[in-house]
């Protein structure tokens, strides 16, 4: 009898502490603390980018922690994806939704396969910052920290074109795309002369050639943290400090400024309509009129909301991320849906 009580002790402990971690992990839904602790353990994890799936079903959660895909309606986790050493930047679902791309700390930008988890290529990429797809799906865009462009070729995983401009010893922050794939973006910081500049440079993609210049010089020395166009592909969003600016594409006029009243925002995002703009700043996440710069609505949480910020491309769910969590809210009132990882 003691032996066998010893015996089936030993079993529970072996089955208790080497259970081989699956890559996908099903865990509760909902916002109870411990499915949040049963998320991540310990440590800052500092949201840097959420993204939807082009269908929104899915979320995909990138920063300092494994990236995490989870379903947008009940918070379930599909998968989490290890291979990065280190932080991870930014994530882009391609447009069919089948693949997902991200960058991280470890100079890698790696492609996976989004149903199976299976990891389809990894490339060297030193100092990338951020990565986009064409909306044909082809080119994959990054935004490297050296302020030069790079398109690779998504079948192959080569490179064909090098677009630089930005100098100094400034810094990139994102990367987009226009909706007809013609135009890039690029944003961050320059140095010239003792002197900071942020500026938005955008090129064409068939030729490389750079188009037009858009700076800033009137805001702080971070640059300007985020750029988007809208759906239409007629305007084009920058943050910097706590304005967002808004120009003309096709002219380069400055058309419109939406000030927060907050000391930072890092990141906007256009409604799929095109009617709305939504900005992230450390306490909420603000909501504002396009054509007429009214703030419509503000959503908060307890503490830090809001760094990153997406738009679901249904338009009923916006995507946050801080560096304390990655949260869920209805675009149309401003609830707080869920809550997908917290750090305690």
């Amino acid at each position: 009898m003691k032996n066998t009580l010893h015996s089936l002790l030993i079993a529970l402990f072996v089955g208790f502490t080497f259970t081989p971690n699956s890559p996908a992990q099903y865990l509760p839904s909902g916002d109870s603390p411990d499915s949040e602790k049963a998320r991540i353990r310990g440590g800052k994890i500092h949201i840097y980018d959420v993204k939807f799936s082009p269908d929104s079903t899915q979320v995909a959660v990138a920063g300092r922690c494994p990236i995490r895909l989870y379903d947008a309606q009940t918070g379930d986790e599909f998968f989490q994806f290890t291979e990065h050493k280190g932080s991870v930047w930014s994530v882009a679902f391609s447009p069919d939704g089948n693949m997902l791309a991200s960058s991280g700390q470890d100079q890698t930008i790696r492609l996976r396969d989004v149903k199976t988890g299976r990891q389809i290529r990894i490339i060297t990429a030193p100092r990338v910052w951020r990565v986009a797809f064409s909306p044909d799906g082809r080119t994959l865009a990054s935004g490297n920290s050296d302020h030069t462009l790079h398109l690779w070729d998504v079948a192959t995983g080569k490179p064909f074109r090098t677009l630089s401009g930005h100098t100094g010893k400034g810094k990139v922050w994102n990367v987009a795309f226009s909706p007809d794939g013609n135009m890039l973006a690029l944003c961050g910081s320059e140095y010239h002369t003792n002197r900071s500049y942020n500026t938005i440079r955008l090129w064409d993609v068939k030729t490389g050639r750079q188009i037009r210049t858009l700076r800033i010089t009137d805001a702080s020395g971070f640059g300007v943290k985020d750029v988007a166009f809208s759906p239409d592909g007629r305007t084009i969003a920058g943050v910097s400090s706590s304005i967002i600016r808004l120009w003309d594409v096709k002219t380069g006029r400055q058309i419109r400024t939406l000030i927060a009243n907050a000391p930072s925002m890092w990141s906007v995002a256009f409604s799929p309509d095109g009617k709305t703009i939504a900005g992230a700043y450390s306490a909420a996440i603000g909501l504002w009129n396009v054509n007429t710069g009214k703030l419509l609505r503000t959503f908060r949480g307890q503490g830090h909301v809001g760094r990153v910020v997406a738009f679901s491309p249904d338009g009923k769910t916006i995507a946050s991320g801080s560096w304390r969590g990655a949260y869920l809210w209805d675009a149309n009132t401003g609830q707080h849906l869920r809550t997908l990882i917290i750090d305690y």
